[in-house]
C-alpha cells in the first residue's frame, strides 16, 4: 500500500492547541486526528483503502555537526479503522463462503478493537464446522436434546475427521476467541500468534497442503531412484 501527502489531512483539536501555552508543554503531548486514502501497490488491483486515527508526536534525540544537542520530532501515525480493511492473510477461494465472510468482519475489526476482532475469529470457527457437517445440537446424559458449544463441537470435528491437529488449533483460538466475547483484553502478540496457526489450519482443512507437499518430496525423492 502506498500514500502521498496530498492524501492525507491532519487536524489538531481544540484542547490540544490550547495545550501549547501551558509551561510545561512538550511535543510530545500534541494529539491530531488524521483521514486519508491508501492505494495498492498491485497495478492490477488498485484497491483504494480509506484509513482514519490518530497523530502522536515523537521525539528523536541527535546532535548537530557543532556537537550541540537538539530534537526532532515526527508524526506517528496509529490507524483506527480502515476500509476495506487489509486481509491479515490471502482468504482462499477454497475457503467457505461464510468462513470467508466472517474472516473479512475479524479483520476490519482489527483496527478497531482486537477483542472484537478475535470474536469474529471464533465464529468463524463455528461456521467452519457447521461446513464440515458437525451438528449444533447433541444429546447429553439423560438422551435429551441440548446445543453443543463450541469445545464440544470441536472435539466432535476431532472424533469424526482424525484431524487432531487442526482441532487443536481450533481449541487454541477458542480460548483467545473467548477472552474477546467476555470483553477481556487480547495481547497483539497472542492475536497473531492466533491468526497465524488458524490460516495453517484452514489450509490444511480445504486444501491439504501437508499432502500436497508429501507429494513434492516424493516426487524430488523419486529423481534419485532413476540414477
Amino acid at each position: 500500500m502506498r500514500t502521498s501527502k496530498a492524501d492525507i489531512k491532519i487536524k489538531e483539536p481544540r484542547y490540544s492547541k490550547e495545550n501549547h501555552n501551558h509551561k510545561d508543554f512538550s511535543l510530545e503531548n500534541t494529539i491530531e486526528r488524521f483521514i486519508g486514502f491508501l492505494v495498492c501497490d498491485n497495478l492490477a488491483c488498485g484497491e483504494v483503502v480509506s484509513v482514519s486515527g490518530i497523530v502522536e508526536t515523537a521525539i528523536t534525540p541527535d546532535f548537530d555537526d557543532n556537537g550541540l544537542y537538539f530534537e526532532s520530532p515526527y508524526p506517528v501515525f496509529s490507524p483506527k479503522s480502515m476500509f476495506p480493511a487489509p486481509h491479515i492473510f490471502e482468504i482462499r477461494d477454497t475457503f467457505p463462503p461464510l468462513v470467508r465472510e466472517e474472516l473479512k468482519l475479524a479483520f476490519q475489526c482489527f483496527w478497531v478493537d482486537l477483542s472484537i476482532s478475535v470474536s469474529r475469529l471464533r465464529t468463524s470457527i463455528e461456521r467452519l464446522l457447521d461446513h464440515q457437517g458437525v451438528p449444533r445440537i447433541g444429546l447429553d446424559k439423560k438422551k435429551n436434546h441440548r446445543r453443543l458449544d463450541l469445545y464440544a463441537r470441536i472435539k466432535l470435528y476431532e472424533d469424526t475427521s482424525g484431524d487432531k491437529e487442526s482441532s487443536d488449533t481450533m481449541n487454541a483460538l477458542r480460548v483467545v476467541g473467548n477472552l474477546g466475547t467476555h470483553g477481556k483484553s487480547v495481547e497483539l502478540n497472542d492475536y497473531i500468534i492466533a491468526v497465524e496457526i488458524y490460516e495453517i489450519a484452514l489450509l490444511e482443512i480445504f486444501e491439504k497442503t501437508s499432502e500436497k507437499i508429501k507429494e513434492m518430496k516424493q516426487r524430488l525423492m523419486s529423481l534419485g531412484d532413476a540414477n
